[in-house]
């Protein structure tokens, strides 16, 4: 062989660039999500072949879940079917998105334990109103589309996406050296903002919050120190994590949870009361779980006297009270940008004006 075919590297520098390469496609075509839909690349691979593939609506019946995943696999994603199976499960949560992308029947998970999933053989699904909102106009080329991965189809780059996902539904993500954490907000308290922006795009984020309070959560829950809000709205991350608790009711030495906070599961609190049995003992005098399917409630029986003291117990020692925090990465025009809530408004008009121009020189 000519030695004009072999070119002498630095094996460090080699190594670097290759990494970075790695990385760079990680995050922005797989881990984080996109700011103009809110979505994970195998969240979109999933809603696009229901509605644009499988033709499937809100209005649709709903399909095996098994046959859901296996034509996803066939079209767009790449990975294996529990994988895929998983995502689809958690976009019907209802304790977890607060407007649900899918509508699903059977055990797709959970408050009790996020793990208790049904095989996908045993369930179904059909897009939500959401996603229906999501696909409009699709067929009008409103988006950059590219090709997947076995050349078959063309695949949405992000979804017309007049339902502003990014902000009203919350999200945990995870690449290299990135991550992504956000909370669900109110959808009517979302447009307020939006159109509040359009009428004055000079508007802070004072002002915004003056429509989007803070987190609006599934099930219920509140945030104890609201004053943090305004840091995580302004720069898209929170130095200080949020206090969410569940609500409850007090009536005598009985103390009923009718909500757990976002993200946290029944066996986790339960485990936890075991693991710090000698500090309830004190004041706990019963505990019974009478939850059923899509309902929190958790009973606590204080000892005389000592409701305060199993409150306070409750809130330091388990799940009845946690934390969360904004790290709200986004892919911006294909490039990770941490996001102010300000600049996820900007990013969501300025995709839903090109979606409007290019749906109009379709129809021309």
């Amino acid at each position: 062989m000519s030695d004009n075919y072999i070119t002498e590297v630095d094996i460090l520098d080699e190594a670097k660039d290759c990494f970075l390469t790695y990385a760079s496609e990680v995050l922005t075509d797989r881990a984080i999500p996109a700011a103009e839909d809110g979505l994970l690349s195998s969240q979109r691979k999933i809603l696009w072949t229901m509605e644009d593939v499988l033709k499937m609506n809100n209005n649709s019946k709903t399909k095996k879940c098994n046959a859901l995943v296996g034509s996803t696999l066939s079209t767009a994603y790449f990975h294996g079917d529990a994988s895929c199976y998983g995502v689809l499960c958690k976009m019907a949560q209802e304790y977890l998105m607060r407007y649900p992308l899918i509508h699903g029947q059977g055990s797709l998970g959970t408050q009790e334990d996020n793990s208790l999933v049904a095989s996908s053989r045993y369930t179904e699904a059909k897009p939500s109103v959401f996603t229906d909102l999501m696909m409009i106009d699709y067929k009008k080329h409103p988006v950059p589309t590219k090709e997947t991965y076995n050349g078959e189809y063309q695949e949405p780059v992000v979804l017309p996406a007049l339902f502003p996902n990014a902000l009203c539904n919350g999200r945990q993500a995870i690449g290299i050296s990135m991550a992504h954490s956000s909370a669900p907000h109110n959808l009517t308290e979302v447009i307020e903002g939006i159109i509040a922006y359009i009428q004055n795009p000079d508007i802070d984020i004072k002002g915004l919050m003056e429509y989007i309070k803070g987190p609006d959560f599934p099930l219920g829950g509140e945030v104890i120190n609201k004053k943090d809000i305004y840091q995580a709205f302004a720069t898209g991350k929170s130095s200080v994590s949020l206090k969410v608790r569940g609500d409850y009711t007090i009536d005598g030495n009985t103390i009923t949870f009718i909500t757990i906070p976002y993200r946290t599961y029944r066996n986790k609190i339960k485990e936890q009361l075991e693991k710090n049995v000698e500090m309830f003992e004190k004041a706990l005098e019963d505990f019974s779980d009478k939850s059923n399917l899509g309902q929190n409630k958790l009973v606590f029986e204080a000892k005389s006297g000592c409701v305060n003291t199993l409150l306070n117990l409750l809130f330091k020692y388990t799940d009845l009270q946690t934390t969360i925090s904004y790290n709200m990465n986004f892919i911006v025009d294909g490039t990770p940008k941490l996001c102010s809530i300000k600049d996820l408004i900007v990013a969501y008009v300025t995709h839903q004006q090109q979606v409007m121009i290019n749906v109009a020189q379709t129809d021309l």
